[in-house]
């Protein structure tokens, strides 16, 4: 979740409701998640480490961005170099190696990184695309034209994967319409038990 500068600091608790919403969904269908928050601007943060949704409702509370540490500028390769280490130890957990792992993009900009990060991130897609779905909101972008072009790279190059939002006080319907919408491939996914999800 993006904490740059331009985001604003009355910004941050819309962010969290946004994380929030996300996880009620998966409690209310009785889905088995483990969530991870990665906050970044020029620098990335790990919020929070393979919760339940139980769990990151606790370590969230509502209306409440202090825990995001906020920053100044935007990269898109500290929080996706901390996403990777992470899914590599979830591998090695019992509890997570066969769940499916969904990453979830927030940003407001475009990087200041994308020609010397994205084509690693491309390799890493590409070798690792059986397990893993990727979705992107950009929020509050004007035309979205030019950060369209980074997120679509985030995302496999799947416009259906990719959604703006006009302002941050749209981004908690607009999540929770996502994973809602993908509600039935959580329930039947083919290499999960029971729809079981690392959610990032």
């Amino acid at each position: 979740v993006d904490v740059s500068a331009s985001v604003g600091s009355s910004n941050y608790p819309k962010e969290v409701n946004a994380i929030r919403e996300m996880a009620k969904v998966y409690l209310e269908n009785g889905i088995d998640a483990r969530f991870t928050v990665i906050s970044f601007s020029d620098t990335a943060n790990l919020i929070t480490d393979s919760l339940t949704p139980e769990e990151l409702l606790k370590a969230l509370p509502e209306n409440d961005g202090s825990k995001l540490l906020p920053g100044v500028g935007t990269s898109y390769a500290p929080p996706l170099e901390i996403f990777k280490d992470m899914v590599s130890q979830s591998f090695n957990d019992p509890d997570t190696r066969f769940m499916n792992k969904d990453l979830y993009f927030l940003t407001d900009g475009a990087p200041g990184d994308a020609s010397t990060y994205l084509p690693m991130w491309q390799e890493y897609l590409d070798a690792n695309r059986e397990w893993l779905d990727v979705y992107a909101l950009g929020i509050d972008v004007g035309d979205g034209a030019a950060v369209l072009q980074h997120l679509l790279h985030i995302c496999e190059n799947d416009p259906s994967h990719v959604t703006f939002a006009e302002d941050f006080d749209a981004i908690a319907d607009l999540l929770r319409d996502r994973v809602q919408s993908e509600m039935g491939n959580l329930l039947g996914g083919p290499s999960s038990a029971d729809g079981a999800k690392v959610v990032y």
